[in-house]
């Protein structure tokens, strides 16, 4: 449910809006799919949209084999020593909410549990080609197979390879940087950073080693965001690099960039070359906004011009996404 706000200016808007770097081209990508229930994981029907962004360690597994079984220490440490940095550890089973619920009670599961139903399970297992239990593949940011096999194989070096390229923020954290949550929920991230600073020293060896990735994955983070914003700009769409150079400013307010990444702003918004790509996404972050508000109509034809003036473009492209989404 899209929740009603007021009008926002453009720049507003920008910041609510965090364009995907371009996408690489794999043979094979893992699909979204809903779940019956999820477990350690805010309540959601498709944990993969909600864990987009992040480097996704999935698991198919059984609640009632033993080598599954096995298998959870090794994936709790990995989820606590490299969550903070962008690892998320998603395992999937056939099965309904009472067996996903007694799993991770017994068995002290510290990462995020879904079930399936029979054919959301086998439709998934074959979509990756999973020869048996436990089997594991780990999902890019992109959605990308990064690497599969037997999941006590995967270790935490080979992990660390892919998470320079995470771009969202943890959706759980330990309970002991609760109140941090909502400033990488909010996008300040540099506020985050500040306040998980301040806790190390009172955090459990668990809580600390993943609150120090979680600082790690806030650095890195404020350097490849300057880089997609600048590969944005170099190919022509003006509106997402504008977007987020504008956004900096807030996400890592304090740290090096923040002047940089605004006068970047203001020049592109100066830029003639730039005009026409930064009306169109001006105007389809009007209408985003205007859907928000529950104003149908007036978004209806603002989408409708976008698709007629900027066809061809990634802005009619989200103009089409949203009038289907409206309807």
């Amino acid at each position: 449910m899209i929740r009603a706000r007021t009008l926002l200016p453009v720049v507003a808007l920008a910041a609510a809006f965090v364009p995907a770097a371009p996408a690489r081209t794999q043979e094979v990508h893992v699909p979204d799919f809903e779940v019956q229930v999820v477990v350690n994981l805010p309540a959601t029907k498709n944990p993969m949209r909600t864990l987009r962004g992040r480097l996704v360690l999935l698991e198919f597994f059984g609640p009632w084999s033993d080598k599954c079984v096995e298998m959870v220490p090794h994936l709790n440490r990995l989820e606590q020593e490299l969550g903070g940095q962008g690892l998320s550890v998603l395992a999937v089973a056939e099965g309904e909410k009472a067996a996903m619920e007694k799993f991770v009670t017994d068995n002290a599961v510290a990462y995020a549990v879904a079930g399936l139903d029979t054919l959301g399970y086998e439709a998934l297992s074959n979509a990756v080609s999973v020869p048996g239990m436990p089997h594991a593949v780990l999902v890019a940011p992109d959605g990308t197979i990064a690497w599969k096999g037997h999941p006590g194989y995967l270790k935490a070096p080979a992990i660390k390879e892919h998470l320079g390229k995470v771009q969202s923020p943890p959706v759980r954290v330990p309970e002991p940087l609760a109140s941090v949550k909502p400033m990488l929920d909010d996008g300040r991230w540099a506020e985050a950073r500040t306040a998980t600073q301040a806790a190390l020293a009172g955090l459990d060896k668990v809580s600390k080693a993943w609150a120090e990735g979680l600082v790690t994955w806030i650095e890195t983070r404020r350097a490849t965001w300057l880089s997609e914003a600048a590969a944005f700009e170099t190919s022509g769409r003006f509106w997402d690099a504008w977007s987020m150079y504008a956004d900096f400013a807030r996400r890592f307010a304090g740290m090096e960039g923040v002047d940089d990444a605004t006068a970047k702003a203001t020049a592109l918004r100066s830029n003639k070359d730039a005009a026409a790509d930064l009306a169109a996404g001006d105007d389809v972050a009007k209408a985003r906004d205007f859907l928000a508000n529950n104003k149908k109509r007036q978004a209806e034809l603002i989408l409708q011009r976008v698709l007629k003036t900027a066809k061809g473009t990634v802005h009619a492209e989200r103009a089409k996404e949203l009038l289907d989404a409206a309807k």
